[in-house]
């Protein structure tokens, strides 16, 4: 984090229009078309490089209204739930001034987003914002920050969220009765604090080597990073073939590796195959003795308190066991509509868990960590002591009960065209909505590949 300085400000700010000026090695718009007159719009675009995320190589980027670009493979309403990078999300409307606009440019080593002079919707009074987001071809995230007329935490976060950051999420399919329900889990987030986003002012945040950016067996398991143990997880090619994992393995990836049983493996492995990468891992055999190099020091968890994370300093092992919920709100994604890169039409379920740190700023900044909460399980013994009468009667009174209630919601779930049905229908869980939770507001997103 680079306060308010004018060597650091030109050093990272980027000229967009004299970019462009070169038609031969940068592409992008002055104006974009369909988000310099919009509100709560986003529009997905094709990078010319693969930018890594969290060890993930990403090709396309969705560019939204709201000061902040989504960086899922699954594009749907709810962008501003998670998997965002953020140098300012607010309740941006570029409709409000013909002075704002939204310009880009690919350069094929970076692409650089300029939101300029937006304002704020329903308050106007603040004044026009103008800021960048760079994204490089070695994982480094830049902030630049030219004009904040207002303090961030003054911004109203009623009707929008108010985040400055990033943050990623896997995917998770839960087969529920003859039907698909995918989960977004939020595994990691970085926070910066609202009080150092003023004009002037820099973020720069560096990637961190981690398991999912080595893409061959041999490199897995000889690696030594400080703060994680990679393995080798084997997964056919039509699940979308192998790769390397952490031991928690949290990544978007984390379905099949739960599904392979890699989160079982034997750490004592040897790789196959007539290239590295291209075999699977084994049980070495008796008259052989293999022993790679895991780890290099031994970790800790991460709690709901700040963190202080110095410059080149190490993120921590953390031992996760389960997927604990923080905050939820309830989504479909149509499986027969939505492809890698289409658009859901329904909500999306996002629950957060603890995580590693794969990025961390280049100075000194306090991560601020979401709550994070473990589920907690509670076994109740009965003792072989004679029960009373009436226990006997609770009891069976509780089982039918739960009995009958189970058979009018298979019921109801099976018959949507009687009264049960229509009022399962009405009163669904994805109708919940948690009060203070403003992540839930809808984009109108579009793909263009």
């Amino acid at each position: 984090m680079y306060k308010p300085d004018m060597q650091q400000f030109s050093k990272h700010w980027i000229d967009i229009p004299h970019l462009l000026e070169n038609k031969n090695t940068t592409r992008g718009e002055l104006r974009h078309k369909q988000l310099s007159n919009s509100y709560r719009r986003a529009v997905s675009q094709r990078l010319s490089f693969k930018f890594p995320f969290y060890g993930h190589m990403t090709e396309n980027i969705t560019i939204a209204t709201g000061g902040f670009a989504y960086v899922g493979e699954h594009v749907h309403s709810w962008l501003a739930a998670t998997q965002y990078i953020a140098p300012l999300m607010a309740n941006f409307d570029t409709t409000t001034s013909d002075e704002s606009r939204i310009l880009y440019a690919d350069t094929g080593k970076e692409f650089v987003v300029e939101w300029n002079q937006v304002v704020l919707r329903n308050q106007e009074e603040a004044g026009n914002f103008t800021f960048q987001l760079s994204l490089h071809d070695n994982g480094d995230i830049w902030f630049v920050y030219k004009d904040i007329p207002v303090e961030v935490k003054e911004i109203n976060d009623f009707r929008h969220p108010r985040k400055v950051g990033l943050s990623d999420a896997y995917l998770f399919t839960h087969k529920i009765l003859n039907s698909n329900r995918r989960i977004i889990y939020e595994y990691h987030r970085v926070e910066v604090p609202l009080t150092e986003v003023r004009s002037g002012a820099v973020v720069e945040i560096k990637a961190n080597p981690v398991c999912m950016a080595i893409d061959n067996c041999w490199d897995c398991l000889n690696v030594t990073l400080r703060g994680f143990n990679c393995s080798w997880c084997s997964v056919p090619a039509s699940a979308g073939g192998s790769f390397c994992s952490d031991e928690a393995g949290l990544h978007r990836r984390r379905q099949e590796w739960l599904f392979y049983s890699c989160n079982k493996q034997n750490h004592q492995v040897y790789c196959t195959g007539d290239e590295p990468g291209t075999g699977s891992i084994h049980e070495p055999p008796p008259d052989i003795q293999t022993n790679f190099s895991m780890s290099t020091s031994p970790g800790e968890s991460l709690h709901s308190t700040p963190l202080t994370v110095p410059t080149n300093t190490a993120p921590r092992n953390t031992d996760l066991s389960s997927e604990s919920p923080l905050s939820t709100f309830l989504t479909d994604i149509d499986n027969s509509t939505a492809p890698n890169h289409m658009v859901s039409r329904e909500s999306v379920t996002v629950m957060k868990i603890e995580g590693k740190v794969p990025y961390v700023l280049k100075k000194f900044f306090s991560l601020s960590f979401a709550k994070h909460f473990r589920t907690q399980s509670y076994l109740v013994c009965l003792d072989h002591r004679k029960m009373s009468p009436s226990g006997v009667v609770a009891i069976l009174f509780f089982v039918g009960t739960t009995i009958c209630v189970m058979g009018w919601v298979v019921y109801a779930y099976l018959n949507p065209q009687t009264s049960s049905g229509q009022f399962l229908i009405r009163y669904r869980p994805s109708r919940w909505r948690l009060s203070n939770n403003r992540s839930d507001i809808r984009y109108t997103a579009s793909v263009h590949m």
